[in-house]
């Protein structure tokens, strides 16, 4: 097999990135379209910008220690079409060349825009660091360049026996990789300094176009018919005054000047109760709820919220080690989070607590699990769930009963922690969760 020239490096980088773009710009337009109008009254455009730049901003490349590179020496049996024109091909059988490779250890960063792929890439999904790029297929005799984990590969087979030339075809690539890893690093650059400004300039145009809409609806003679489904208190009205969401200060360690945010008492109980009296809603108005999914009752709860605080809230959020149903952040730091979930008994109970936990770090002292019981039996479902909840390891007290189907806890965060996390309790009577019309 010939050894390549440069021009097999020069696709490297481009087509995975361009693709990117094309989705990520997609999706970013798509997201800004489709904000409700009440949202715009709840969040200043700083903080919606901020939010959008943290999901729409592209990640670091990977630093890529050259110095720090190995070498893997094997065998290959070539046939005679393996071998260029030039070489005496006039044999049967197979002849032995060794197969170098060359192994350079990278840091973290977005590798997937770093290597020309045909295959499809789906941009729409979160990177995964453990996923293996190629320049081309991988034959017997090995490829010329290959992204794998945390590990950049140079394969080369020596037909000529002269570790030299190898060395020196090497570093020729290196130089045709290292100019296209600085312009992609460039680009990227440019577009995370550029992308603030175009997001808001892509967030003020649907502002105004909510404000021209509001001014059409003004002028009809009646009102605008909403959705049959829903009540009036789902459906969004200006906010005059929303409960600000006001976090304090703590810092992480007595000596250090930095500091984390954490939720107030006040503001915690405020959105326990916006969630309570959502799940009353439901209770008193079974169509808001029948023949939904978690998800979808998840994305009431987020309707409800949006408009009455002002913060950053999102469903399916990051944090952690997973992603969390709801999620209240100021700064990037959660403030509070959240899990809806239907009843299916104990089991799933100790489950989701282990699971809320698992999402907790020390500075995410509040949150919430929200479960919606089918089941007709309602008292028999909250008796259990008591005592289910005082059996977890990490379970330390009862905080509070607040009203029947409404609890705060305390919680270790780990059986060995000493630190205490506020999880609440709430229970929301489905009955005709599962009947559908």
């Amino acid at each position: 097999m010939e050894l390549h020239t440069h021009k097999r490096l020069n696709i490297l980088f481009k087509n995975p990135f361009r693709k990117l773009l094309q989705v990520t710009t997609g999706r970013l337009v798509k997201q800004i379209k489709d904000m409700p109008d009440n949202l715009f009254s709840s969040q200043s455009v700083d903080d919606i910008v901020n939010d959008l730049f943290e999901e729409y901003k592209i990640g670091d490349l990977p630093i890529i220690f050259w110095e720090k590179g190995t070498t893997k020496i094997s065998n290959v049996q070539l046939t005679s079409q393996d071998l260029p024109s030039s070489f005496d091909r006039g044999f049967n059988g197979t002849i032995e060349r060794k197969k170098i490779d060359f192994f350079i250890p990278m840091s973290d960063g977005r590798h997937d825009i770093m290597v020309y792929r045909q295959d499809k890439i789906d941009y729409n999904k979160a990177f995964v660091g453990s996923m293996s790029y190629s320049t081309k297929a991988f034959n017997p005799v090995g490829v010329p360049y290959v992204i794998d984990g945390n590990k950049l590969q140079f394969t080369y087979i020596d037909l000529w026996q002269n570790p030299e030339k190898t060395n020196e075809t090497f570093f020729d690539d290196k130089k045709i990789f290292n100019e296209f890893y600085l312009g992609l690093k460039t680009t990227i650059e440019e577009y995370n300094f550029n992308l603030p400004n175009v997001l808001r300039s892509l967030v003020n145009q649907r502002i105004e176009k909510s404000k021209r809409d509001e001014e059409y609806e003004s002028k009809l003679v009646f009102p605008i018919v909403s959705d049959p489904n829903l009540t009036d208190f789902f459906i969004p009205k200006k906010v005059l005054k929303s409960k600000k969401i006001q976090p304090k200060p703590k810092k992480i360690t007595p000596d250090t000047p930095a500091y984390e945010w954490y939720i107030t008492e006040d503001d915690y109980a405020n959105i326990l109760k916006i969630l309570h009296d959502c799940g009353k809603m439901w209770e008193k108005y079974p169509r808001l709820y029948k023949g939904r999914d978690e998800e979808t009752l998840r994305d009431q709860l987020l309707f409800v919220l949006v408009p009455n605080i002002i913060a950053v809230v999102a469903g399916e959020a990051y944090n952690k080690k997973g992603k969390t149903d709801i999620s209240i952040k100021h700064e990037n730091t959660n403030l509070f989070i959240g899990e809806c979930k239907i009843w299916k008994g104990p089991k799933t109970l100790l489950e989701t607590i282990n699971q809320i936990l698992k999402y907790l770090t020390w500075r995410d002292s509040k949150s919430a699990v929200l479960n919606f019981v089918p089941n007709d039996d309602f008292s028999h479902v909250l008796d259990s769930a008591e005592k289910t909840i005082q059996q977890h390891p990490n379970y330390i007290s009862k905080i509070k009963e607040y009203e029947k189907g409404w609890s705060n806890y305390s919680f270790r965060l780990s059986e060995k922690s000493d630190v205490t996390i506020t999880i609440a309790f709430q229970f929301v009577h489905t009955p005709e969760l599962y009947n559908i019309d």
